[in-house]
């Protein structure tokens, strides 16, 4: 019982790492995003500008 309570366990531990993981590129694609979307704002808004 002791050892399936730990092979449990382990599980659980290799479950909540692999989501940290996913958590973390989660946020750097999200990053990612940010910053190409700021890229793009910042060009429409010169063509934008130099249209007027």
């Amino acid at each position: 019982m002791k050892r399936k309570k730990e092979k449990h366990e382990k599980k659980i531990d290799k479950a909540l790492h692999l989501a940290e993981e996913r958590m973390e590129l989660l946020d750097t694609i999200k990053e990612m995003v940010e910053t190409e979307v700021d890229k793009q704002m910042k060009k429409v808004c010169r063509r934008v500008k130099s249209e007027k």
